[in-house]
């Protein structure tokens, strides 16, 4: 929970809504007992990292042990993590496995499992004056932030951090717009600007607004680059597209659809966030119109096709959810309520199987049975719990949403 934001967590679902939740709930735990989890890959947006979250969260929701199975999980993670070769990023990388030990409380100061995970990534971040990857989330230099951010529970992480930080500014670029970052393309001579928050400037940003909160003595520092990335993500916005106010990057002309990776929405949670941390009013104005126009927004142009976390129905009622809980304002927790709906309706088209909550595949134009966090059933019930209890979906962190 943000240091300003001092109220606890509620659900926003309608009392209709709270059985049928219970419901969908189970039959998720139900269908994740029986899948052959030695066949899912072990990251954390896509295989047993990620599903490890939604046992220790079923636990406390549905009041039920999921010892047994965690340490099933667990057991199989590291079996396999030793016998395998694993990039440094966060979802699919060691930084995930590392955050899900520190997460679940496994590490202590006295008995640290992520030390080696620590060197081994300072050791990376050293072996180039200029970090040779990519500054995104999911796989590049802010996911390693992410990971060392959370290490401060327990008092480590502080030189990782540092170095993470110290690579962003390196990789900034200064415009009369402010501060961004560059995403690198096929082509060496053509510039890409990000917009979403999964592999974009907005992850930077929201990255920032976690560490200034979590480690507010490095204000005098953080404070002018965090500023600087907010007025460049605020000169981004559009008035020239069909529909939606943010592209996917800056080059485009094209609809930009309304998720959790890209879009208007997960934009103005992040400027929000951004705006309260700094005690900026006109940034959080500026957030509310933004996250008011998608509420306006036609939803048939949201590019919504399934309950994913990613760009589906269940992302949007997190983020709908978090931007409740930063405002009061009601139509925000109704737009969650609304997507909400339409999780449930899909979840009960068969609740033995789940078919309505296959994850569709662009790309091949067709769905199929996901358990990740990211694009599966585990992710759905994650959403379906914070929606429907007092449990705070502090895990988010991993989505830059908190």
């Amino acid at each position: 929970m943000e240091k300003y934001l001092e109220t606890p967590w509620f659900g926003v679902s309608t009392p209709v809504q709270q059985l049928r939740i219970k419901t969908v709930v189970k039959a998720i735990y139900q269908h994740l007992t029986r899948a052959d989890f030695t066949k899912q890959p072990l990251s954390l947006a896509g295989g047993t990292t990620g599903i490890c979250i939604f046992w220790a969260q079923a636990t406390l929701y549905l009041n039920q042990s999921t010892q047994t199975i965690m340490t099933t999980y667990l057991g199989d993670i590291f079996n396999r993590l030793a016998d395998s070769q694993f990039t440094p990023g966060l979802y699919s990388g060691l930084c995930g496995i590392g955050w899900l030990t520190d997460y679940l409380q496994i590490n202590s100061p006295q008995e640290d499992n992520n030390n080696e995970i620590d060197q081994l990534l300072q050791s990376l971040l050293n072996q180039n004056e200029i970090w040779q990857g990519e500054y995104e989330l999911v796989n590049g230099l802010i996911g390693i932030g992410v990971y060392a951010l959370a290490r401060n529970t327990l008092g480590q992480g502080n030189a990782l951090l540092t170095q993470v930080l110290n690579q962003l500014n390196k990789l900034s670029v200064t415009s009369e717009h402010g501060i961004h970052w560059v995403t690198a393309t096929d082509n060496v001579n053509q510039q890409q600007h990000n917009l979403g928050l999964a592999h974009g400037v907005p992850g930077v940003v929201a990255f920032l607004t976690g560490v200034l909160n979590k480690r507010p003595e490095l204000k005098a520092t953080i404070t002018p680059l965090l500023t600087a990335a907010c007025q460049w993500l605020k000169s981004q916005v559009r008035d020239d597209l069909p529909v939606g106010l943010y592209p996917s990057n800056s080059a485009s002309n094209q609809i930009c659809r309304i998720g959790w990776c890209y879009g208007d929405l997960s934009n103005a949670l992040t400027l929000l966030r951004a705006g309260k941390i700094l005690g900026q009013r006109e940034l959080v104005e500026f957030a509310l119109k933004v996250a008011t126009n998608s509420v306006n927004r036609d939803k048939s142009t949201f590019g919504i096709r399934d309950t994913a976390i990613c760009h589906g129905s269940a992302g949007l009622v997190l983020i709908y959810q978090r931007l409740h809980q930063l405002t009061g304002n009601i139509q925000f927790s109704q737009e969650a309520q609304y997507w909400l709906e339409h999780v449930l309706t899909q979840a009960e088209k068969d609740l033995e199987t789940l078919s309505g909550l296959h994850a569709f595949d662009g790309k091949a134009s067709n769905y199929h049975q996901d358990l990740s966090l990211l694009e599966g059933i585990s992710g759905v019930g994650l959403a379906l719990i914070a929606a429907d209890s007092d449990i705070s979906p502090d895990w988010d962190e991993i989505l830059l949403l908190s």
